[in-house]
């Protein structure tokens, strides 16, 4: 599939994964490759985009772990990598949490991610406030196209994967050009 992800879930007629709202806690969903389902790549509970929590949930599908936010992907071609920032809220203070990174050409529906191919993964442990943040420099093939949508999602010790979170579009990092017009 050209990342590290084994499991191929293409073409479904709605979700990708659907852990349903009476699907408990535990479903881990790792390292897949997303591509071509209708809805969500990862769905919890009720169709369509679960929006984070505000404070870890005790209850729900997969207990409805929060997704990590991507607020950039930098891209740099020599050699091919990307680097992402972000956070990680709404999750058990002082734990440790998987995060897993995909790729895809393009962004979804609401802007979420519709993953794509697994790219790599990072731990990270969240403080006593329950967050943690985000930064990641991985590998991608020499031949991905620019302006790719990556994005992440969380699981927990218990197995508790997030849904795929909000979409950060590639940039070249030219910083330059993003502040040309200068600040009024």
């Amino acid at each position: 599939t050209g990342g590290y992800g084994t499991n191929i879930i293409s073409s479904n007629g709605g979700p990708g994964v659907w852990v349903t709202p009476s699907g408990g806690a535990g479903n881990r969903v790792l390292s897949g490759y997303f591509d071509r389902n209708t809805g969500l790549s990862i769905d919890l509970d009720a169709g369509g985009p679960t929006p984070n929590p505000s404070s870890p949930s005790s209850s729900g599908p997969n207990l409805r772990q929060a997704y990590p936010v991507l607020t950039h992907a930098i891209r740099s071609t020599n050699p091919t990598t990307v680097s992402m920032f972000g956070t990680l809220s709404a999750s058990v203070a002082n734990a440790l949490y998987r995060i897993d990174f995909y790729r895809d050409n393009d962004c979804g529906r609401n802007d979420r991610g519709v993953g794509g191919n697994a790219i790599g993964r990072i731990n990270v442990s969240t403080n006593g406030n329950g967050v943690a943040a985000i930064e990641a420099t991985l590998g991608l093939p020499t031949d991905s196209p620019l302006n790719g949508g990556i994005s992440a999602t969380a699981t927990d010790s218990n197995g508790n994967t997030s849904e795929l979170g909000n979409c950060a579009r590639e940039s070249d990092g030219n910083t330059a050009a993003l502040f040309a017009d200068g600040f009024e």
